[in-house]
C-alpha cells in the first residue's frame, strides 16, 4: 500500500493509463447543459460512491486535489467529507487542496503529488507542494 492515497475528480483530465499506474482515485463528476446531464467519467459509467468511500477508508492518509471551488461546490463538499472522516479516524491525515484550476492545472498538481509519493515523501510534503504550486499555474 502506498504511503497515502491521492484523490482527484474527472475534471483533472488525466490519462487512464496514468491513473491506473499511479493508483489515483477519481471522482466522476457530472455536468448539466440545458436539460441534459453528462457524465464526467472517462468510461461513461459512474462508480458507486459507497464503494469509493469504502476503498478510501482502507487507505491510511488521503490527499484530495480538486476542481476550483470558484467553479463548483465539489471542493467544499469533499472538505466536509474529509472532516467527517477525520473525526472517525483521528490517527490518519486528511488533506484537501483547492487547485483553483480545472483540466491541465488540476491534473498537473495530481501529477506532482504522485511524483512526490513515488520519491517516498510523506503526505505533508505533497500537500505543501500543491498549496504552493497552485498559485503558479496559468
Amino acid at each position: 500500500m502506498s504511503s497515502f492515497a491521492i484523490v482527484t475528480d474527472s475534471t483533472a483530465n488525466l490519462p487512464k493509463a496514468f491513473i491506473e499506474k499511479q493508483g489515483i482515485y477519481v471522482l466522476p463528476l457530472t455536468w448539466i447543459s440545458g436539460e441534459k446531464e453528462y457524465s464526467g467519467s472517462m468510461e461513461g459509467e459512474r462508480e458507486a460512491y459507497a464503494l469509493f468511500y469504502e476503498k478510501l477508508r482502507k487507505e491510511k492518509h488521503i490527499l484530495y486535489i480538486g476542481l476550483s471551488s470558484k467553479l463548483s461546490g465539489t471542493f467544499h463538499m469533499m472538505e466536509r467529507v474529509l472532516g467527517y472522516e477525520a473525526k472517525k479516524y483521528p490517527e490518519r491525515k486528511w488533506y484537501a487542496v483547492d487547485s483553483f484550476a480545472i483540466g491541465l492545472g488540476e491534473g498537473s498538481l495530481v501529477f506532482d503529488a504522485a511524483k512526490i509519493r513515488r520519491r517516498g515523501e510523506d503526505i505533508g510534503a505533497a500537500y505543501a507542494w500543491c498549496c504552493q504550486r497552485r498559485w503558479r499555474l496559468h
